[in-house]
């Protein structure tokens, strides 16, 4: 159960964050960036 307030981050504040985390690496985070700005 997830204990965080509902949030409206934007999907590239998710990115961001988990970028930030460590939760995914350098590439992941600018293929996923790429994809959710629509420019491949």
């Amino acid at each position: 159960e997830r204990r965080d307030p509902p949030s409206r981050q934007s999907p590239i504040d998710i990115l961001q964050e988990r970028f930030a985390k460590g939760e995914i690496d350098q590439k992941e985070y600018d293929d996923r960036r790429r994809t959710l700005s629509g420019t491949h």
